[in-house]
């Protein structure tokens, strides 16, 4: 199965940006374990990278795989809701 390819676009070391990296972070650690792969990346060191992929804010989560790609603008403070929006599934318990 591949795995679930995220990226949390940010603008520098922002209180914002912080909290959306931090949040993910848990996320990805606790509720998607070893099937996600996030990569972080901040538009102030790559604005190509941001202006390919059609970042209008900050910050704004990309799934990437698998299909379809969705994306979700914020905070990402609401974990359940991330889940939903991006229609990914949980890992069993």
């Amino acid at each position: 199965m591949a795995k679930i390819a995220l990226t949390l676009y940010i603008t520098g070391d922002t209180q914002n940006s912080a909290i959306a990296k931090h949040n993910m972070q848990q996320l990805c650690n606790n509720e998607l374990k070893d099937r996600c792969e996030l990569t972080v990346v901040n538009i102030l060191e790559n604005p190509q990278l941001a202006e390919a992929n059609n970042v209008v804010a900050t910050p704004m989560l990309i799934k990437e795989r698998p299909a379809p790609v969705r994306a979700v603008i914020g905070d990402l403070s609401d974990g359940e809701k991330i889940i939903d929006l991006l229609h990914l599934k949980r890992n069993r318990r």
